[in-house]
């Protein structure tokens, strides 16, 4: 399969999705944006299987191979504004791809971890501004230190594809979020002891 026979598959995929997702109107004033909303999602599944990581990597990318696709992908700041307002409904779309993809394998175990995210240095905690209300001190066992910011938690299957993955404060322990990732999973999961509890 080409590239363009990809995205074109990507997007087709994506549109049936985002119908079935987003029942209600995302937006009630203003103009539209000059990209859909399914233009977005498809060009961020197709630059994360790329290995095309950042927002702005993702719009040169495009912006200087594919504008035959995306003829109105525009400038590089209401692009990433775009993607930031779209994060909840591709964080469902993926899950449900995963979940559509685990069904068709049913074997394989997934592995769940977290891993911390500092926004500053430690000693500057105290004076930090951004993130008001979102960040937290915590502790990473693995590491061995004293952080603060954000702990990502993160489930994948044995191929690396990402099941599942939510951001919390560096505070919060490993086993509630467990049972926010692996809800509608059915199999094995392993992680260690951090997610361990009685139930």
């Amino acid at each position: 399969m080409s590239y363009d026979d990809f995205i074109i598959t990507v997007c087709l995929m994506v549109d049936v999705l985002y119908k079935s997702i987003v029942t209600t109107p995302i937006r009630t004033r203003g103009f539209p944006p000059a990209l859909s909303d399914s233009e977005v999602i498809t060009m961020q599944i197709v630059a994360e299987c790329l290995g095309v990581d950042t927002d702005r990597q993702m719009w040169s990318y495009f912006k200087n191979h594919y504008t035959h696709h995306f003829p109105k992908i525009g400038s590089y700041p209401n692009f990433a504004k775009h993607c930031a307002n779209l994060y909840w409904v591709t964080n469902k779309m993926m899950n449900a791809l995963a979940i559509q993809n685990k069904a068709s394998q049913n074997s394989s175990p997934d592995l769940i971890d977290s891993f911390p995210i500092s926004v500053c240095r430690y000693g500057r905690a105290r004076r930090h501004k951004n993130f008001n209300g979102m960040v937290a001190f915590g502790y990473c066992a693995s590491q061995d230190e004293h952080y603060f910011g954000f702990k990502a938690h993160l489930l994948t299957n044995t191929q690396g594809q990402v099941i599942s993955y939510t951001l919390t404060g560096a505070n919060v322990d490993d086993r509630q979020v467990v049972f926010e990732l692996t809800d509608n999973l059915q199999g094995q999961v392993f992680g260690d002891k951090g997610c361990l509890s009685k139930d």
